[in-house]
């Protein structure tokens, strides 16, 4: 697809470029192909396109959306929430889920950080790790969360992560553990291993789980297909096996 249009897909649905969802999903999906040898003869190829995606912006005149956060983000190191911003293209906007999408971002660098080191690009790699990072730029200390930055880069939003906007289908609640490339970093954020598994307990609503699971996965875990806003527990949606 990038080789004929010039750019990676957000959302492909045949033929067609969606831009549906945020952030950047191509990038997580190819890398891990890459990881099981499954573009193996390809992987330089693949790299130059998953680079120009990391790198850059598609320009209007491609129906991709891309990183569409890139500029800001690379300059900043976040995404801004701008709320209302009118879509530069059909589907959805990485600006209406500026939280979300600098998490989603983060851990895209991460992952592709990891490539370019197999690859034996040096640079590239230590770039994309510094960019890894760039998740804390979204946390509020005086919370304890992630949580939105406008434009202007000041955080924004209601102060209750439970009510947190800026994030795509789920709240702060949800979004905090989406940092797998450096959990010792996200645990410390959130005040060490003590406070870390307190939060699990809450999130998971532990003790209720434990007295009446089948209740508590019904009743207290976000249940319905568009419950997860406004909501601080466990989404387990899309999980059957749960």
């Amino acid at each position: 697809i990038a080789e004929e249009s010039g750019w990676l897909p957000k959302w492909g649905y045949g033929t067609v470029e969606t831009n549906i969802m945020t952030g950047d999903p191509v990038t997580p999906f190819l890398t891990n192909a890459y990881q099981q040898g499954l573009l193996k003869g390809y992987e330089e190829r693949a790299y130059r396109v998953l680079k120009k995606n990391a790198d850059g912006v598609p320009p209007a005149a491609s129906p991709a959306v891309g990183r569409e956060g890139n500029k800001e983000y690379l300059a900043n190191g976040f995404v801004p929430y701008l709320k209302g911003r009118p879509h530069a293209k059909p589907g959805d906007s990485d600006y209406d889920h500026g939280a979300s999408a600098t998490l989603e971002y983060a851990l895209s660098d991460a992952m592709l950080a990891q490539m370019a080191r197999d690859l034996g690009h040096r640079q590239d790699a230590e770039r994309y790790a510094a960019r890894s990072r760039n998740y804390r730029t979204v946390f509020d200390s005086s919370t304890g969360f992630f949580r939105a930055r406008d434009a202007s880069g000041a955080f924004t939003g209601p102060a209750d992560p439970a009510q947190s906007e800026g994030f795509h289908e789920g709240t702060s609640w949800q979004y905090q553990w989406l940092v797998p490339q450096d959990l010792p970093g996200m645990v410390g954020l959130i005040g060490g291993t003590r406070a870390a598994n307190d939060r699990l307990d809450s999130f998971f609503a532990y003790d209720q789980l434990l007295a009446d699971p089948a209740k508590t996965a019904r009743e207290v875990w976000v249940n319905g297909p568009y419950d997860y806003y406004n909501a601080d527990k466990y989404n387990p949606q899309n999980e059957p096996d749960l």
